[in-house]
């Protein structure tokens, strides 16, 4: 199935024009819990997420455009494993990687190259090396809590390994351990899958299978 075809299955699904994606869902919260705005709005977000020929994650390189609703002088890069290593490109300066306290979350702090006032917008790039000690599952999860637009999802997998199964992906929570909804996708012929979401809030990704040998092989517990 192409990836056309999978948009539009997607788009048939939530009623849509099949050239524009969105997925806006509600963020599980604890019973009276509500969530904190954030001290800024995403313009734009681009996630290029890079396997190896291992079939394990190699790198991820992000490029955030943000516009400050209130003074701003960092951003909260989190991810979910300590197995990781952050650097900015351009647009600011890392801290040193720690622990959130929640679960296996860990996350820098990014320092912006100037401090933002309302209504001001900043663009910074960071990549994020992985050094996994045990492969993790063959997928890959972007979460927010908030609408964010302009959202590009982009893997790219190494040529001497290429998934047999791929599928653009929704899950109902951070925890869950398969989607809730799933839709066949197909890799272009560069080896890369792609989708542009107008708006998200949710957790929304790809899934993606290799040949037995390698669906063996999972996360530690």
């Amino acid at each position: 199935m192409s990836k056309i075809h999978a948009n539009e299955l997607w788009a048939l699904r939530y009623g849509r024009d099949p050239a524009r994606l969105s997925v806006v869902r509600s963020w599980p919260t604890a019973p009276g819990q509500q969530l904190k705005p954030y001290p800024y709005t995403t313009i734009a977000l681009h996630e290029f997420h890079t396997v190896g020929p291992d079939g394990v994650p190699a790198e991820h390189r992000t490029v955030h455009v943000i516009r400050a609703s209130d003074g701003l002088e960092s951003y909260s890069y989190r991810f979910d494993t300590d197995a990781a290593v952050v650097e900015v490109l351009r647009g600011g300066t890392a801290s040193p990687a720690y622990h959130t306290g929640v679960g296996d979350i860990h996350a820098v702090d990014i320092t912006l190259a100037r401090p933002l006032r309302s209504g001001e917008t900043a663009s910074f790039e960071y990549r994020t090396v992985f050094a996994y000690r045990t492969p993790p599952p063959h997928e890959f999860r972007r979460a927010s809590r908030h609408v964010v637009e302009n959202v590009e999802l982009h893997v790219q997998f190494h040529p001497a390994l290429l998934p047999t199964a791929l599928w653009l992906a929704i899950w109902d929570d951070l925890d869950a351990p398969r989607p809730s909804e799933e839709y066949p996708a197909a890799l272009e012929p560069d080896g890369s899958v792609h989708t542009f979401l107008d708006a998200l809030r949710g957790i929304v990704g790809y899934r993606w299978t290799f040949e037995p040998q390698r669906n063996s092989r999972r996360r530690s517990p």
